[in-house]
Protein backbone atom coordinates (compact mmCIF):
# COMPACT_ATOMS: atom_id res chain seq x y z
CA UNK A 1 0.00 0.00 0.00
CA UNK A 2 2.91 2.23 1.05
CA UNK A 3 4.69 1.76 -2.45
CA UNK A 4 1.66 2.14 -4.47
CA UNK A 5 1.01 5.75 -2.31
CA UNK A 6 4.45 6.87 -3.43
CA UNK A 7 4.01 5.86 -6.89
CA UNK A 8 0.52 7.81 -7.38
CA UNK A 9 2.32 10.98 -5.06
CA UNK A 10 5.21 10.96 -7.72
CA UNK A 11 3.10 11.30 -10.96
CA UNK A 12 1.91 14.91 -10.57
CA UNK A 13 5.52 15.35 -9.78
CA UNK A 14 6.81 13.68 -12.70
CA UNK A 15 4.18 15.19 -15.03
CA UNK A 16 4.80 18.73 -13.68
CA UNK A 17 8.87 18.40 -15.00
CA UNK A 18 7.99 17.07 -18.15
CA UNK A 19 8.22 19.33 -21.38
CA UNK A 20 5.51 19.50 -24.06
CA UNK A 21 7.22 17.65 -27.09
CA UNK A 22 5.41 20.36 -28.98
CA UNK A 23 8.23 22.92 -27.80
CA UNK A 24 11.10 21.17 -28.58
CA UNK A 25 11.57 23.14 -31.41
CA UNK A 26 13.70 26.02 -28.90
CA UNK A 27 15.98 23.05 -27.72
CA UNK A 28 19.45 23.96 -29.35
CA UNK A 29 22.23 26.40 -29.79
CA UNK A 30 21.43 30.01 -31.37
CA UNK A 31 23.04 32.80 -32.42
CA UNK A 32 21.79 36.00 -33.26
CA UNK A 33 21.62 37.91 -36.57
CA UNK A 34 22.19 41.53 -37.11
CA UNK A 35 24.49 44.12 -35.19
CA UNK A 36 23.29 43.76 -31.64
CA UNK A 37 21.56 47.03 -32.01
CA UNK A 38 17.83 47.05 -31.27
CA UNK A 39 15.53 48.70 -33.93
CA UNK A 40 12.12 49.53 -34.35
CA UNK A 41 9.72 47.24 -36.52
CA UNK A 42 8.43 50.47 -37.87
CA UNK A 43 11.20 51.81 -39.52
CA UNK A 44 11.27 54.96 -36.87
CA UNK A 45 13.66 56.38 -35.05
CA UNK A 46 13.15 54.87 -31.41
CA UNK A 47 10.29 57.18 -29.42
CA UNK A 48 12.35 58.56 -26.69
CA UNK A 49 11.88 61.44 -24.09
CA UNK A 50 14.48 64.59 -24.80
CA UNK A 51 16.00 63.48 -21.49
CA UNK A 52 16.42 59.38 -22.75
CA UNK A 53 17.61 60.78 -25.73
CA UNK A 54 19.38 63.01 -24.14
CA UNK A 55 21.36 60.61 -22.09
CA UNK A 56 21.69 58.07 -24.62
CA UNK A 57 23.39 61.23 -27.03
CA UNK A 58 26.17 61.13 -24.62
CA UNK A 59 27.26 57.69 -23.79
CA UNK A 60 26.24 55.84 -27.31
CA UNK A 61 29.63 56.90 -28.88
CA UNK A 62 31.58 55.31 -26.24
CA UNK A 63 29.61 51.84 -25.63
CA UNK A 64 29.87 51.89 -29.82
CA UNK A 65 33.79 51.75 -29.30
CA UNK A 66 34.24 49.37 -26.25
CA UNK A 67 34.83 52.09 -23.88
CA UNK A 68 35.17 50.34 -20.48
CA UNK A 69 34.53 53.89 -18.64
CA UNK A 70 31.60 54.26 -19.99
CA UNK A 71 30.14 50.29 -20.68
CA UNK A 72 29.98 48.37 -17.32
CA UNK A 73 29.86 45.31 -19.62
CA UNK A 74 33.38 46.24 -20.74
CA UNK A 75 34.35 46.27 -17.13
CA UNK A 76 32.92 42.74 -17.06
CA UNK A 77 29.24 43.56 -15.45
CA UNK A 78 26.49 41.63 -16.67
CA UNK A 79 25.10 42.92 -20.19
CA UNK A 80 21.86 41.67 -18.97
CA UNK A 81 18.88 41.32 -21.31
CA UNK A 82 18.34 41.62 -24.14
CA UNK A 83 21.61 42.99 -25.39
CA UNK A 84 23.31 39.43 -24.16
CA UNK A 85 21.12 37.61 -26.50
CA UNK A 86 21.05 40.04 -28.89
CA UNK A 87 25.13 39.76 -29.05
CA UNK A 88 25.98 37.66 -32.03
CA UNK A 89 29.25 37.30 -30.83
CA UNK A 90 27.86 35.53 -27.57
CA UNK A 91 25.82 32.10 -28.89
CA UNK A 92 23.95 30.44 -26.70
CA UNK A 93 21.85 27.09 -25.45
CA UNK A 94 18.12 27.18 -25.33
CA UNK A 95 16.74 24.30 -22.96
CA UNK A 96 13.41 23.21 -22.33
CA UNK A 97 12.09 21.83 -18.94
CA UNK A 98 8.26 22.14 -17.37
CA UNK A 99 8.87 24.54 -14.53
CA UNK A 100 11.65 26.72 -16.14
CA UNK A 101 12.83 27.75 -20.35
CA UNK A 102 17.08 28.06 -19.69
CA UNK A 103 19.41 30.48 -21.83
CA UNK A 104 22.86 29.65 -21.40
CA UNK A 105 25.36 31.87 -22.38
CA UNK A 106 29.11 31.67 -23.88
CA UNK A 107 29.28 34.93 -22.06
CA UNK A 108 31.02 34.17 -18.44
CA UNK A 109 28.24 30.59 -18.34
CA UNK A 110 25.23 33.24 -17.30
CA UNK A 111 21.86 31.48 -17.12
CA UNK A 112 18.78 33.31 -17.54
CA UNK A 113 15.69 31.60 -16.31
CA UNK A 114 12.58 31.71 -17.05
CA UNK A 115 9.72 30.80 -14.71
CA UNK A 116 7.00 29.28 -16.37
CA UNK A 117 4.64 28.18 -12.83
CA UNK A 118 3.18 30.55 -10.62
CA UNK A 119 3.65 32.20 -7.85
CA UNK A 120 6.83 34.15 -9.15
CA UNK A 121 8.03 36.13 -6.49
CA UNK A 122 8.84 39.67 -7.47
CA UNK A 123 12.49 40.58 -7.37
CA UNK A 124 14.88 42.85 -8.61
CA UNK A 125 16.33 44.88 -10.13
CA UNK A 126 18.49 42.67 -11.36
CA UNK A 127 20.31 42.07 -14.75
CA UNK A 128 18.54 39.86 -16.35
CA UNK A 129 15.22 40.99 -14.16
CA UNK A 130 12.04 38.86 -13.38
CA UNK A 131 10.83 36.56 -16.35
CA UNK A 132 7.34 35.39 -16.22
CA UNK A 133 6.96 32.47 -19.10
CA UNK A 134 3.92 30.89 -20.89
CA UNK A 135 3.26 29.43 -24.13
CA UNK A 136 0.59 30.02 -26.44
CA UNK A 137 0.43 27.17 -28.83
CA UNK A 138 3.87 26.58 -29.71
CA UNK A 139 4.92 30.48 -28.89
CA UNK A 140 6.99 31.46 -26.51
CA UNK A 141 5.72 34.38 -24.45
CA UNK A 142 8.24 36.23 -21.96
CA UNK A 143 7.10 39.57 -19.62
CA UNK A 144 10.18 40.62 -18.39
CA UNK A 145 10.27 43.64 -15.86
CA UNK A 146 12.96 44.60 -12.70
CA UNK A 147 15.48 44.72 -14.70
CA UNK A 148 18.50 46.75 -13.05
CA UNK A 149 18.52 50.61 -14.38
CA UNK A 150 22.55 50.51 -15.06
CA UNK A 151 21.72 47.53 -17.92
CA UNK A 152 22.00 49.04 -21.38
CA UNK A 153 19.02 47.35 -23.38
CA UNK A 154 21.72 46.55 -26.42
CA UNK A 155 25.28 47.10 -27.22
CA UNK A 156 25.08 51.29 -28.33
CA UNK A 157 24.07 51.80 -24.79
CA UNK A 158 20.10 52.38 -25.47
CA UNK A 159 18.66 53.43 -21.68
CA UNK A 160 16.07 52.40 -19.49
CA UNK A 161 14.41 53.17 -16.39
CA UNK A 162 12.63 50.76 -13.16
CA UNK A 163 9.11 51.13 -15.20
CA UNK A 164 10.57 49.35 -18.13
CA UNK A 165 8.09 45.85 -19.00
CA UNK A 166 9.35 44.19 -21.99
CA UNK A 167 7.12 41.56 -23.88
CA UNK A 168 8.91 38.63 -25.84
CA UNK A 169 7.30 36.53 -28.20
CA UNK A 170 10.48 33.40 -29.67
CA UNK A 171 8.82 31.57 -32.58
CA UNK A 172 10.11 29.24 -35.20
CA UNK A 173 10.75 30.80 -38.69
CA UNK A 174 11.18 27.02 -39.50
CA UNK A 175 13.59 24.27 -38.69
CA UNK A 176 16.75 26.36 -38.27
CA UNK A 177 15.42 29.96 -37.52
CA UNK A 178 13.58 31.64 -34.63
CA UNK A 179 12.58 35.57 -34.14
CA UNK A 180 12.20 37.19 -31.28
CA UNK A 181 9.72 39.90 -31.11
CA UNK A 182 9.88 42.33 -28.22
CA UNK A 183 7.53 45.65 -27.39
CA UNK A 184 9.38 47.83 -25.18
CA UNK A 185 6.97 49.71 -22.71
CA UNK A 186 8.25 52.51 -20.30
CA UNK A 187 6.97 55.99 -19.60
CA UNK A 188 10.02 57.35 -18.14
CA UNK A 189 12.06 56.71 -21.23
CA UNK A 190 10.16 55.85 -24.21
CA UNK A 191 7.09 58.47 -25.67
CA UNK A 192 5.12 54.87 -26.44
CA UNK A 193 5.14 51.49 -26.97
CA UNK A 194 7.46 50.25 -29.08
CA UNK A 195 8.78 46.98 -30.93
CA UNK A 196 11.57 45.35 -31.68
CA UNK A 197 12.50 42.17 -34.18
CA UNK A 198 15.29 39.86 -33.60
CA UNK A 199 16.18 36.48 -35.62
CA UNK A 200 18.31 33.69 -34.34
CA UNK A 201 20.43 30.67 -36.70
CA UNK A 202 20.64 27.63 -34.95
CA UNK A 203 23.78 26.54 -34.38
CA UNK A 204 24.16 22.58 -35.28
CA UNK A 205 27.25 20.87 -33.24
CA UNK A 206 28.35 24.31 -31.95
CA UNK A 207 29.49 23.81 -27.98
CA UNK A 208 29.03 26.74 -25.88
CA UNK A 209 32.23 27.00 -25.30
CA UNK A 210 33.52 28.98 -21.63
CA UNK A 211 33.86 32.67 -21.94
CA UNK A 212 35.10 34.29 -18.51
CA UNK A 213 35.18 37.77 -18.87
CA UNK A 214 38.45 38.36 -16.38
CA UNK A 215 40.57 35.77 -18.08
CA UNK A 216 40.88 38.11 -20.88
CA UNK A 217 44.99 38.48 -21.42
CA UNK A 218 43.82 42.26 -22.56
CA UNK A 219 41.90 43.24 -19.17
CA UNK A 220 43.86 41.30 -16.56
CA UNK A 221 44.93 43.50 -13.64
CA UNK A 222 43.47 46.39 -15.85
CA UNK A 223 39.81 46.91 -14.66
CA UNK A 224 39.15 49.49 -12.61
CA UNK A 225 35.50 50.74 -11.68
CA UNK A 226 34.98 54.43 -12.11
CA UNK A 227 32.91 54.84 -9.17
CA UNK A 228 34.53 53.29 -6.81
CA UNK A 229 37.44 55.14 -8.49
CA UNK A 230 35.86 58.82 -7.69
CA UNK A 231 35.01 57.48 -4.18
CA UNK A 232 38.50 57.57 -3.37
Amino acid sequence: MKAALAVLMAVPAALQAAPDSSHDWLNGTWRAQGDGVLRSTDGKPLPLTPKAAAAWARVKPGFLAGDPKVDPARRCKPPGEPRLMADPGTPFSAIVTGPRVLFAYQWNRLVRMVEMEAPREVIGPTYFGQNAGRWEGDTLVVDVQGLHEGVALDRSGLPHGDKLRITERFRALDKDRMEMVAQFTDPDTFTRPWTARLVFQRQPGLTVAEDICLDREHLVGKLVDPDKAKAK
